[in-house]
């Protein structure tokens, strides 16, 4: 049965994926770094939500670090390519602009899945991730190696 979500979006379990009908891009994006900051809760470091250009969490590991976190979010897979039997999430990055640092790390959300990834960097531009690389293990991963 469908549910109403906070973000004023509905979400409905379908094969084991959360299908979102979002109002906005915005939406999405801010979904997403909610999700990303609950996982980081969750696992005991703290996250806070910021709104700097290219920053959108604030991240203390903890050994007491601070990490500047860009979320990127995607509400679902992108049909498979022709030749390709996967479907594939897409992430775009913007080039920053002068005088703007790069953040520590970027956060790729499946937002579909309720997952995520952790990377230290990331091409401008368009970055493809296939569906199957999003998985528990690869979430705890990526959490472990940059934040602990």
């Amino acid at each position: 049965m469908p549910q109403a979500l906070a973000c004023g979006s509905i979400s409905a379990k379908s094969e084991g994926k959360t299908e979102f009908m979002m109002v906005s891009l915005e939406g999405v994006a801010r979904a997403g770094e909610f999700l990303a900051a609950s996982i980081i809760e969750a696992r005991g470091s703290r996250a806070s939500h910021v709104a700097i250009y290219g920053t959108d969490l604030w991240v203390e590991t903890p050994s007491g670090r601070i990490l500047r976190v860009q979320v990127k979010t995607a509400s679902r897979p992108s049909p498979a390519r022709w030749g390709s039997l996967t479907s594939d999430y897409r992430f775009m990055k913007t080039a920053s602009g002068k005088g703007h640092s790069q953040p520590d790390l970027y956060f790729l959300v499946a937002l579909d899945l309720q997952l995520m990834l952790v990377f230290d960097k990331m091409a401008t531009g368009g970055t493809r991730i296939s569906a199957d690389a999003f998985s528990i293990d690869a979430q705890e991963y990526g959490i472990a190696t940059h934040l602990f």
